[in-house]
């Protein structure tokens, strides 16, 4: 049986993920100062089935937002409170930012997606972050999709990419904070400067992408708003 072109890259970035985000995550403990307190913050919030309040030593800990922990509390549900488990949101994460490479410069780029995705796998910082228990590749992956997405849109002028540009926006406000907004409009100014098209910014605000972003991102920041009042001065001051 002859095996597809579209089968063998598949099988091809996905023995290349495994190899360079999954093999060996055990074979060392967590370490430095982050690994251990984002794996610890997780696995307070696993134990006190509670997804708004991250807390350190029972103690609120309010410096990042919550996706990578909800990530490892999931982790932890399934495979057990490990080193590993720890540390297995980033290599998923850093996965999945490969494949949506290689799907979307399928879709823009025909020919060179394969190329690209192994590039993207291959790049060192990516391999360092994809295995490790941070909040790092998390943002990195969703903002990657997100601003791959916007691209697409540009092109294509499909709502569906600007949909999933503002979703995945989303994503990486609840991964890091406001980096991921304040970056992502740096970007797209400087694009829109590049191109001498300013209007392209009054297009990217499209007001269902903008709901779309708050009703994604925003009820766990007022949720832990409620919950601790001290919150914005934490996180943002």
């Amino acid at each position: 049986m002859k095996i597809s072109r579209a089968s063998t890259d598949w099988l091809l970035l996905a023995g290349f993920c495994g190899f360079l985000f999954f093999f060996g995550l055990a074979y060392f403990g967590l370490i430095g100062a982050d690994e251990p307190r984002y794996a610890q913050v997780a696995r307070e919030m696993l134990a006190r089935h509670d997804c708004i309040t991250p807390t350190l030593g029972g103690k609120p800990w309010l410096e990042k937002p919550p996706f990578y922990y909800w990530q490892a509390m999931l982790a932890y549900t399934i495979f057990g409170v490990s080193d590993w488990a720890a540390r297995l949101p980033s290599a998923v994460d850093a996965t999945l930012m490969v494949f949506a490479v290689y799907l979307f410069l399928k879709r823009l780029r025909p020919g060179f997606q394969l190329d690209a995705a192994l590039m993207t796998a291959s790049a060192a910082g990516v391999i360092g972050f994809a295995r490790a228990a941070s909040t790092d590749m998390p943002l990195a992956a969703m903002f990657t999709i997100a601003l791959l997405a916007w691209y697409a849109w540009y092109e294509s002028e499909s709502h569906l990419d600007l949909a999933i540009f503002y979703v995945f926006l989303a994503l990486g406000m609840l991964a890091k904070g406001p980096v991921a907004p304040l970056l992502a409009a740096v970007i797209i100014g400087l694009f829109a400067t590049a191109k001498h098209d300013f209007r392209l910014l009054l297009r990217t605000l499209w007001i269902p992408g903008i709901l779309l972003f708050c009703a994604v991102s925003l009820p766990w920041y007022v949720a832990v708003q409620i919950r601790n009042p001290d919150f914005l001065r934490v996180f943002i001051l």
